[in-house]
């Protein structure tokens, strides 16, 4: 956590949250109730997996009929997750070439079996449009989390992932 990480907000009955950190990998995150829209750009946490939501990559940009040297070619795909490791580092990066990948222990596209935190079919991604994404939870133990780019309003019941720390929202 930051030493200012976040301010929660009360004005009248609501209560909002405005991220103040800094940090590329740091931020607030809010537990997906069962589906959200994203576009690119979007931070969620899987487990103990940190991901962004990344653009397609157009023909143009493809290195389908290149060598590629030390690296897989890049190929045209709906949209590609980007994994982000401790520190900021770059890790996997997993293309969607059918608009939709899934994450898991198991039985994903992307799959992390040593992670403990993440369902055998943790969630899903869908392209709605060129620019619009769901995020979908498929029924996971532990949640999936999405960072808040703005100040956002809480509901009661709301869980947040600072830091470290899960928190949940109530009102007394």
């Amino acid at each position: 956590m930051s030493a200012e990480h976040a301010i929660l907000l009360k004005d009248g009955d609501a209560l909002e949250i405005k991220d103040l950190s800094t940090k590329a990998g740091n931020g607030v995150y809010l537990k997906v109730d069962n589906a959200l829209e994203i576009g690119v750009g979007t931070r969620f946490i899987c487990g103990e997996q940190l991901f962004r939501l990344d653009p397609p990559v157009s023909a143009t940009e493809s290195d389908e009929a290149d060598t590629t040297f030390f690296s897989s070619p890049r190929t045209v795909s709906a949209f590609s997750v980007t994994q982000l490791l401790e520190g900021g580092a770059e890790g996997l990066v997993v293309s969607s070439k059918d608009g939709r990948l899934r994450f898991g222990r198991e039985h994903g596209d992307v799959n992390f079996p040593q992670d403990v935190y993440l369902s055998a079919n943790h969630a899903i991604i869908e392209q709605k449009s060129s620019e619009t994404f769901v995020l979908k939870d498929l029924n996971s133990r532990n949640g999936v989390y999405v960072r808040l780019d703005r100040k956002t309003a809480l509901r009661k019941g709301d869980t947040l992932f600072i830091g470290k720390q899960l928190l949940r929202v109530e009102f007394s």
